[in-house]
C-alpha cells in the first residue's frame, strides 16, 4: 500500500501498520527548508482530520544540515508534536546524530536514529503497539 501525500511524502504499510514516509534525499539548501515547511503543513492538516498518532519514517541520507535547515526542522517539529506518536530517522552521520539529540531536547520530541529502513520500520511498528 502506498498513498502519495505530496512529492516527498507518502503513506506506506509495514507489518499491517500505516507509516508516513518522508524522503528528503536529493534536496539541498533552501529547497529543504521549503519542503520541511510544506511537509509540516501537510502533517498538521492530516492531524486535524483525525490522524493524531502518526508514525513517521524520515529519510535524510546524503543530506547536509545548515543553520537554516535545523531551524526549519525545529520550528516544524514543535508545531507537529500534537500529531506525533513516533519518528524514526534514517541516514544520519555521527555529527548529525548529535544534532538529532539537540533537536529532541529543543522540541521535546523523541525521534530515534537508525542505520537502515527495516530496523526503523520495525521500531515504529513496536511504537504503534505500545
Amino acid at each position: 500500500m502506498s498513498d502519495r501525500i505530496n512529492e516527498y511524502m507518502e503513506w506506506i504499510e509495514h507489518r499491517g501498520i500505516r507509516l508516513m514516509h518522508i524522503d528528503y534525499r536529493g534536496l539541498v539548501g533552501d529547497a529543504v527548508v521549503r519542503q520541511v515547511r510544506e511537509n509540516g503543513e501537510a502533517i498538521i492538516e492530516i492531524g486535524m482530520r483525525g490522524e493524531k498518532d502518526q508514525l513517521r519514517l524520515v529519510d535524510v541520507r546524503d543530506g547536509f544540515a545548515t543553520q537554516e535547515i535545523l531551524a526549519a526542522f525545529k520550528e516544524v517539529g514543535v508545531a507537529i508534536t500534537p500529531y506525533s506518536r513516533a519518528t524514526a530517522v534514517v541516514g544520519l552521520t555521527g555529527r548529525q546524530k548529535r544534532l538529532l539529540w539537540i533537536y529532541n531536547r529543543l522540541t521535546g520530541r523523541g525521534a530515534r536514529p537508525f542505520d537502515d529502513h527495516d530496523k526503523a520500520k520495525d521500531w515504529l511498528v513496536k511504537q504503534a503497539k505500545r
